[in-house]
């Protein structure tokens, strides 16, 4: 019950994470970048870290060759923000995120599907509040593309196969944490410089503090929320790192709303009190069930 605990509060933190950056991301753009960009340099800016820190914290760690579970893993975690990317010059962000985070029910689907793995009523239950909160937050009226819609529901069914996978796969048992997340972003380095050329969004002439924002956005989430995501992903599962990982959006606005003067409506708070109330009542759940569990007999 420990690490189950453990692993949903390093997937909420990483959420919290993941939430926060749009507020650096702002900052960044007002300083010379756009967001393809800015995905390469959150890839990039975090290797130099990851290998130093792999180096000095992992030196004895066995470094495994890539096989082909390793290779599915990266297909699912870098074509993700590509996808999603793209889909933000078709349509609005608001309603790319609402339909991108429909992924937690993929996820439960693929777990089932693929992996046979049960699925409590419960956390479908929870999945429902999530995805109606997170639709919530999107504006009605919002311009609507076919080719967005898709390239966005394609970056919910490839983070849904990342976040599945992940466990299934065992490449965290084989390859240490920071090994692990530097050939991860090495392959998402590799595809957004793909992207960068063929779209034409190089921003090299960011500012300085362009750049400064651009450092730090890339070793808060590219290093600590990405790590903290598989880590907690390991500890408490797939399921439940989906449903979890919807306090991301929700950080997102409450920051807007505290730090960027955005607006807060009846619909907004709804949205949030159904997503917290999901949050919650999986947590209880899962706790009085592995206390259950654990209880002799």
């Amino acid at each position: 019950m420990k690490k189950q605990m453990q692993g949903m509060i390093y997937v909420m933190l990483a959420a919290v994470l993941f939430g926060v950056m749009p507020l650096w991301a702002v900052k960044v753009y007002d300083n010379g970048g756009n967001p393809v960009f800015l995905s390469f340099c959150r890839f990039a800016l975090s290797l130099p870290l990851l290998y130093l820190l792999d180096r000095k914290l992992c030196p004895h760690h066995e470094r495994a060759a890539p096989d082909k579970k390793f290779f599915l893993v990266c297909i699912t975690y870098v074509l993700t923000p590509s996808l999603l990317f793209i889909s933000y010059t078709k349509i609005a962000s608001g309603l790319a995120t609402t339909v991108h985070f429909i992924y937690p029910a993929i996820v439960l689907l693929l777990c089932r599907a693929m992996f046979r793995q049960s699925i409590r009523p419960v956390k479908y239950f929870c999945c429902f509040l999530c995805i109606v909160g997170v639709a919530l937050f999107c504006t009605v009226g919002e311009q609507v593309d076919g080719l967005g819609l898709l390239l966005a529901l394609l970056s919910a069914i490839t983070y849904a196969g990342y976040v599945a996978y992940l466990p299934a796969s065992h490449v965290q048992e084989t390859l240490a944490p920071f090994q692990l997340t530097l050939r991860l972003n090495l392959g998402g380095v590799v595809v957004l410089a793909v992207l960068n050329t063929l779209m034409g969004t190089w921003a090299f002439g960011l500012t300085l503090q362009g750049w400064l924002y651009t450092l730090l956005l890339s070793w808060g989430t590219a290093v600590g929320a990405t790590m903290l995501f598989q880590r907690g992903v390991q500890l408490c599962g797939a399921q439940n790192a989906a449903i979890f990982s919807v306090l991301e959006p929700l950080t997102s606005v409450v920051c807007g709303i505290l730090f960027l003067s955005e607006s807060c409506s009846v619909q907004i708070i709804l949205g949030i009190v159904l997503i917290l109330a999901a949050v919650f009542l999986l947590s209880i759940c899962d706790f009085r069930g592995k206390r259950q569990e654990d209880m002799p007999a």
